[in-house]
Protein backbone atom coordinates (compact mmCIF):
# COMPACT_ATOMS: atom_id res chain seq x y z
CA UNK A 1 0.00 0.00 0.00
CA UNK A 2 1.44 3.35 -1.03
CA UNK A 3 1.84 6.24 1.40
CA UNK A 4 -0.66 8.25 -0.69
CA UNK A 5 -3.25 5.47 -0.47
CA UNK A 6 -2.55 5.01 3.24
CA UNK A 7 -3.17 8.68 3.96
CA UNK A 8 -6.35 8.65 1.90
CA UNK A 9 -7.65 5.54 3.66
CA UNK A 10 -6.90 6.97 7.09
CA UNK A 11 -8.72 10.18 6.19
CA UNK A 12 -11.79 8.23 5.11
CA UNK A 13 -11.69 6.14 8.30
CA UNK A 14 -11.50 9.30 10.42
CA UNK A 15 -14.43 10.81 8.52
CA UNK A 16 -16.52 7.61 8.80
CA UNK A 17 -15.97 7.37 12.56
CA UNK A 18 -16.92 11.03 13.01
CA UNK A 19 -20.07 10.57 10.94
CA UNK A 20 -21.15 7.54 12.98
CA UNK A 21 -20.51 9.34 16.27
CA UNK A 22 -22.59 12.33 15.13
CA UNK A 23 -25.39 10.38 13.43
CA UNK A 24 -27.84 10.88 16.32
CA UNK A 25 -27.91 14.63 15.62
CA UNK A 26 -28.38 14.33 11.84
CA UNK A 27 -32.06 13.32 11.74
CA UNK A 28 -35.23 13.44 13.81
CA UNK A 29 -37.34 11.01 11.75
CA UNK A 30 -36.74 8.55 8.92
CA UNK A 31 -38.62 6.28 6.56
CA UNK A 32 -37.22 3.64 4.24
CA UNK A 33 -36.89 -0.04 3.53
CA UNK A 34 -34.71 -2.56 5.37
CA UNK A 35 -33.50 -5.70 3.60
CA UNK A 36 -31.83 -8.51 5.54
CA UNK A 37 -30.22 -11.24 3.45
CA UNK A 38 -28.58 -14.13 5.30
CA UNK A 39 -26.73 -17.21 4.07
CA UNK A 40 -28.07 -19.60 6.70
CA UNK A 41 -25.67 -22.39 5.74
CA UNK A 42 -22.62 -20.10 5.94
CA UNK A 43 -23.70 -18.60 9.26
CA UNK A 44 -24.07 -22.16 10.56
CA UNK A 45 -20.56 -22.93 9.29
CA UNK A 46 -19.31 -19.91 11.24
CA UNK A 47 -20.95 -21.22 14.42
CA UNK A 48 -19.39 -24.65 13.89
CA UNK A 49 -15.94 -23.16 13.37
CA UNK A 50 -16.29 -20.99 16.46
CA UNK A 51 -17.30 -23.96 18.61
CA UNK A 52 -14.86 -26.33 16.86
CA UNK A 53 -17.83 -28.61 16.26
CA UNK A 54 -16.75 -29.86 12.84
CA UNK A 55 -13.96 -29.79 10.30
CA UNK A 56 -13.76 -26.52 8.38
CA UNK A 57 -15.79 -26.48 5.17
CA UNK A 58 -15.27 -24.04 2.30
CA UNK A 59 -17.70 -25.34 -0.34
CA UNK A 60 -20.95 -25.29 1.63
CA UNK A 61 -23.86 -24.56 -0.77
CA UNK A 62 -25.69 -21.32 0.08
CA UNK A 63 -29.10 -21.29 1.79
CA UNK A 64 -30.34 -17.72 1.40
CA UNK A 65 -33.09 -16.23 3.53
CA UNK A 66 -34.47 -12.76 2.86
CA UNK A 67 -36.63 -10.43 4.96
CA UNK A 68 -37.72 -7.00 3.76
CA UNK A 69 -39.45 -4.45 6.01
CA UNK A 70 -40.66 -0.92 5.36
CA UNK A 71 -39.97 1.29 8.37
CA UNK A 72 -40.90 4.61 9.93
CA UNK A 73 -38.94 6.00 12.90
CA UNK A 74 -39.26 9.05 15.10
CA UNK A 75 -36.50 9.78 17.57
CA UNK A 76 -38.21 11.93 20.21
CA UNK A 77 -40.39 10.44 21.51
CA UNK A 78 -39.04 7.07 20.34
CA UNK A 79 -41.41 5.50 17.82
CA UNK A 80 -40.80 2.63 15.39
CA UNK A 81 -43.06 0.98 12.85
CA UNK A 82 -41.80 -1.99 10.81
CA UNK A 83 -44.11 -3.62 8.25
CA UNK A 84 -42.99 -6.83 6.56
CA UNK A 85 -43.28 -6.64 2.79
CA UNK A 86 -41.39 -9.81 1.81
CA UNK A 87 -39.68 -12.86 3.29
CA UNK A 88 -38.38 -16.09 1.82
CA UNK A 89 -36.65 -19.33 2.78
CA UNK A 90 -35.94 -18.74 6.46
CA UNK A 91 -35.08 -21.70 8.72
CA UNK A 92 -36.23 -19.88 11.86
CA UNK A 93 -38.69 -21.96 13.91
CA UNK A 94 -40.54 -18.73 14.78
CA UNK A 95 -42.42 -16.94 11.98
CA UNK A 96 -41.31 -13.38 11.35
CA UNK A 97 -43.68 -10.66 12.62
CA UNK A 98 -45.85 -8.96 10.02
CA UNK A 99 -45.83 -5.72 12.01
CA UNK A 100 -43.72 -4.30 14.84
CA UNK A 101 -44.63 -1.13 16.74
CA UNK A 102 -42.36 0.39 19.40
CA UNK A 103 -43.52 3.28 21.60
CA UNK A 104 -40.76 4.30 24.01
CA UNK A 105 -39.82 1.03 25.80
CA UNK A 106 -43.05 -0.83 24.99
CA UNK A 107 -43.45 -2.89 21.83
CA UNK A 108 -46.14 -4.89 20.03
CA UNK A 109 -45.49 -7.56 17.39
CA UNK A 110 -48.30 -8.93 15.22
CA UNK A 111 -47.82 -12.25 13.45
CA UNK A 112 -50.89 -13.35 11.55
CA UNK A 113 -53.78 -12.99 13.99
CA UNK A 114 -51.62 -13.01 17.13
CA UNK A 115 -50.29 -9.91 18.89
CA UNK A 116 -47.51 -10.11 21.49
CA UNK A 117 -46.33 -7.29 23.72
CA UNK A 118 -43.87 -6.61 26.53
CA UNK A 119 -46.37 -4.37 28.33
CA UNK A 120 -46.00 -6.36 31.55
CA UNK A 121 -42.19 -6.27 31.40
CA UNK A 122 -40.79 -3.24 29.57
CA UNK A 123 -37.22 -4.47 30.07
CA UNK A 124 -37.94 -7.34 27.66
CA UNK A 125 -36.60 -6.25 24.26
CA UNK A 126 -37.52 -7.18 20.70
CA UNK A 127 -35.06 -7.49 17.84
CA UNK A 128 -35.48 -5.07 14.95
CA UNK A 129 -33.51 -7.14 12.42
CA UNK A 130 -30.48 -4.87 12.84
CA UNK A 131 -32.38 -1.66 12.01
CA UNK A 132 -31.50 0.06 15.30
CA UNK A 133 -27.77 -0.30 14.68
CA UNK A 134 -28.12 0.81 11.05
CA UNK A 135 -29.77 4.11 11.98
CA UNK A 136 -27.86 4.68 15.23
CA UNK A 137 -24.34 3.30 14.58
CA UNK A 138 -22.59 5.30 17.31
CA UNK A 139 -21.59 2.09 19.20
CA UNK A 140 -19.52 1.00 16.19
CA UNK A 141 -17.39 4.13 15.91
CA UNK A 142 -14.92 3.05 18.59
CA UNK A 143 -15.49 -0.71 18.85
CA UNK A 144 -14.23 -1.95 15.47
CA UNK A 145 -10.69 -2.43 14.19
CA UNK A 146 -10.58 -0.37 10.99
CA UNK A 147 -8.62 -1.84 8.09
CA UNK A 148 -9.33 0.28 5.04
CA UNK A 149 -11.80 2.85 3.69
CA UNK A 150 -12.61 4.55 0.43
CA UNK A 151 -15.40 6.38 -1.32
CA UNK A 152 -18.32 4.10 -2.18
CA UNK A 153 -19.55 3.96 -5.76
CA UNK A 154 -23.15 4.56 -6.81
CA UNK A 155 -26.33 5.50 -4.96
CA UNK A 156 -26.19 7.92 -2.03
CA UNK A 157 -22.77 9.38 -1.21
CA UNK A 158 -21.07 7.06 1.28
CA UNK A 159 -17.76 5.85 2.66
CA UNK A 160 -17.06 2.13 2.29
CA UNK A 161 -15.26 0.88 5.39
CA UNK A 162 -13.61 -2.50 5.93
CA UNK A 163 -13.22 -3.43 9.60
CA UNK A 164 -12.34 -6.33 11.85
CA UNK A 165 -14.14 -7.30 15.04
CA UNK A 166 -12.75 -6.42 18.44
CA UNK A 167 -13.57 -7.76 21.90
CA UNK A 168 -15.55 -4.57 22.58
CA UNK A 169 -18.00 -5.50 19.82
CA UNK A 170 -19.51 -8.25 22.01
CA UNK A 171 -20.21 -5.74 24.78
CA UNK A 172 -21.20 -2.59 22.87
CA UNK A 173 -22.77 -3.94 19.66
CA UNK A 174 -23.68 -7.63 20.15
CA UNK A 175 -26.28 -7.46 17.36
CA UNK A 176 -23.41 -6.97 14.89
CA UNK A 177 -21.61 -10.15 15.90
CA UNK A 178 -21.28 -13.01 13.42
CA UNK A 179 -19.28 -15.96 14.74
CA UNK A 180 -16.00 -16.63 12.90
CA UNK A 181 -16.36 -13.38 10.96
CA UNK A 182 -13.35 -12.44 8.81
CA UNK A 183 -14.31 -8.80 8.34
CA UNK A 184 -17.21 -6.38 8.26
CA UNK A 185 -17.96 -4.00 5.42
CA UNK A 186 -19.94 -0.86 6.26
CA UNK A 187 -21.32 1.84 3.98
CA UNK A 188 -21.52 5.04 6.01
CA UNK A 189 -23.82 7.70 4.56
CA UNK A 190 -21.91 10.98 4.30
CA UNK A 191 -25.01 13.12 4.96
CA UNK A 192 -26.55 11.28 7.93
CA UNK A 193 -23.87 8.98 9.33
CA UNK A 194 -26.31 6.05 9.21
CA UNK A 195 -25.27 2.73 7.67
CA UNK A 196 -26.57 2.10 4.18
CA UNK A 197 -25.07 -1.40 4.25
CA UNK A 198 -23.63 -3.72 6.89
CA UNK A 199 -22.06 -6.90 5.53
CA UNK A 200 -20.38 -9.69 7.47
CA UNK A 201 -17.89 -11.91 5.64
CA UNK A 202 -16.69 -15.36 6.63
CA UNK A 203 -13.62 -15.93 4.44
CA UNK A 204 -14.51 -14.04 1.23
CA UNK A 205 -18.19 -14.99 1.26
CA UNK A 206 -20.98 -12.78 2.60
CA UNK A 207 -22.77 -14.44 5.51
CA UNK A 208 -25.13 -11.57 6.32
CA UNK A 209 -26.00 -8.48 4.28
CA UNK A 210 -28.23 -5.76 5.77
CA UNK A 211 -29.09 -2.77 3.58
CA UNK A 212 -31.24 0.37 3.72
CA UNK A 213 -33.10 1.68 0.68
CA UNK A 214 -35.39 4.60 -0.27
CA UNK A 215 -34.47 6.73 2.76
CA UNK A 216 -36.53 9.86 3.42
CA UNK A 217 -35.21 12.28 6.03
CA UNK A 218 -37.35 14.10 8.60
CA UNK A 219 -40.87 13.41 7.31
CA UNK A 220 -43.68 14.46 9.65
CA UNK A 221 -45.93 11.81 11.20
CA UNK A 222 -49.34 11.65 12.77
CA UNK A 223 -48.35 9.71 15.87
CA UNK A 224 -51.50 7.63 16.24
CA UNK A 225 -52.00 6.99 12.53
CA UNK A 226 -48.41 5.86 11.92
CA UNK A 227 -47.57 4.24 15.24
CA UNK A 228 -50.97 3.05 16.48
CA UNK A 229 -51.05 -0.07 18.66
CA UNK A 230 -51.97 -3.27 16.74
CA UNK A 231 -55.26 -4.84 17.80
CA UNK A 232 -55.71 -8.60 18.00
CA UNK A 233 -58.76 -9.69 15.99
CA UNK A 234 -61.80 -10.83 17.94
CA UNK A 235 -61.92 -14.56 18.54
CA UNK A 236 -58.13 -14.89 18.76
CA UNK A 237 -55.72 -14.97 21.67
Amino acid sequence: MTDEHQRSSEEFITAARRLMRESAASWSSLTGRLEVREDEAWLDEGRKRYNAAAAMETSTPPEISVAVYSFSIKKNPWRVRMQRVHSAATKSPEPQPDLIICRDQTWWARTGSQVKTNGASVMRRIGLFGLDLMICPQPLADTLYYLDAREAAGGRAAILVSAGASEMTWQHAPELVVLSVSRYELEVDTELGVLLANRAYIDDRIARDITLHDIRVNPSFDDEAEFGIPVQPEGHG
